[in-house]
């Protein structure tokens, strides 16, 4: 895990438009090879300060960071992750998370400090971006005679020992079975 606080990318931004860039504005980057890849967070308090804040903070971003990226890789690999003191209710979140225009938006609303840490920040980042959870949603199976009856299971060994190639047979098979 290595990302680095880019506070000179902050700079560079608060000095294109002051008023604007908000004072808790935070800029990590993670480098790949041949790219990197830009993470924007900020500490708020609660849900009426997201509501003032997230659709200038996107278009701030995108007009004087995202429009300056030469690579499309990077363009396109911009995140804001939004660290929130209290609950977002989730539809809320939901409508954040959702709008990729710009920035990838992650809202991480769960035992958030006022005073918390950049590295329990960049903990936070990593893996909300880059830990993957996969959990496996193929439950174990039963056998299949477990599931059916013992006519259905006679039924299954006669198809099978009757080797049935076309529909002729299938029907011999069936009248076979009623009769008996």
């Amino acid at each position: 895990m290595r990302l680095n606080r880019a506070k000179y990318i902050i700079d560079e931004l608060r000095s294109n438009d002051p008023e604007n860039c908000p004072q808790k504005l935070r800029c990590w980057i993670k480098k790949e090879e041949k790219y990197d890849i830009y993470i924007f967070s900020i500490l708020i308090k609660n849900a009426s300060e997201l509501k003032k804040i997230k659709d200038d903070l996107r278009d701030f971003i995108a007009i004087y960071f995202q429009s300056q990226l030469s690579l499309d890789v990077e363009r396109w690999n911009i995140y804001q992750i939004y660290f929130c003191e209290q609950p977002i209710p989730l539809h809320e979140k939901v409508n954040l998370e959702e709008d990729k225009f710009a920035t990838r938006k992650i809202m991480i609303d769960q035992n958030v400090a006022h005073n918390i840490s950049d590295e329990e920040m960049c903990t936070l980042i990593y893996d909300a971006i880059f830990k993957f959870k996969f959990e496996s949603t193929i439950k174990e199976l039963p056998l299949l005679s477990d599931c059916i009856s013992e006519s259905e299971l006679k039924i299954v060994e006669l198809a099978v020992s009757a080797n049935l190639e076309n529909e002729e047979h299938l029907s011999n098979l069936v009248t076979r079975i009623c009769d008996e």
